[in-house]
């Protein structure tokens, strides 16, 4: 059975052809952009049918600018150029604004100042200017020391530092007594004003190896501390290091 459908002869002319088959050859993809094709490479009653196909042209996307934006704003995303070459822009919030304002006062026992205080060009700062003697106590002259029955008959030191922080060098007597007051280091000028913290560290390999029994430990007045042995008593004739912090 054939079917007759106009056909152009090549010198274009119309004739009624009828066809005998018709098939479908290769489809190829074209580039983006090309008109799209179809060839026959049968007869006029025998089709043989090529189809071009253009591709669709491939979308790029870019960043362009970034832009900050108040800190109450919302971050925005917008696109400058097209749906296939997008150029995105971009808002970023920045973060809130901390607070500058300050009362003149005391805190935790530094003094606190207002710039106007002081006479400097700082707007909206304080000042630490100075510290107050309920925390520590400033003064940088030796502390003297004292021993007692713990650090034996004719025991010595030497200390180097202040009311705050220093180096304690003891060395024992004969026969130091156990559970009793080695040295006692009395403040130099201003008490403080409620009993401090020390804190102790060994200085010397020699103190770093005592026996947990034998370490010493403090404590304190609001004008001294005193190194009290354990239950162990120190060696006699020997040397000790310490380091030791005193905290208001």
């Amino acid at each position: 059975m054939t079917y007759p459908y106009p056909y152009k002869t090549q010198d274009g002319d119309d004739q009624i052809v009828g066809i005998n088959s018709f098939n479908i050859g290769a489809t190829t993809t074209l580039p983006p952009g090309s008109v799209a094709t179809v060839i026959n490479s049968g007869t006029a009653e025998d089709l043989v049918l090529y189809f071009g196909i253009p591709e669709g042209k491939a979308a790029t996307v870019a960043v362009g600018a970034t832009t900050t934006l108040p800190y109450s704003d919302s971050a925005t995303v917008t696109n400058s150029g097209t749906s296939a070459a997008a150029i995105l822009n971009f808002g970023i919030p920045q973060g809130e604004p901390g607070s500058t304002s300050y009362n003149a006062g005391t805190l935790e026992g530094f003094t606190w100042e207002t710039p106007s205080a002081i006479g400097t060009n700082l707007p909206n700062t304080g000042i630490f200017t100075s510290l107050t003697t309920s925390v520590v106590n400033g003064d940088s002259a030796t502390p003297t020391l004292t021993f007692g029955t713990g650090g034996g008959a004719g025991a010595s030191g030497s200390i180097v530092g202040s009311s705050t922080s220093g180096l304690l060098v003891i060395t024992t007597g004969a026969a130091p007594a156990a559970s009793s007051n080695v040295v006692t280091i009395t403040f130099a000028g201003t008490a403080y004003t409620k009993a401090p913290a020390v804190i102790l560290g060994p200085a010397s390999g020699t103190t770093a190896s005592m026996a947990i029994a034998s370490f010493l430990h403090p404590t304190t007045t609001t004008t001294s501390f005193t190194l009290i042995s354990n239950t162990t008593a120190l060696v006699a004739v020997t040397t000790f290091s310490f380091y030791y912090i005193v905290m208001g």
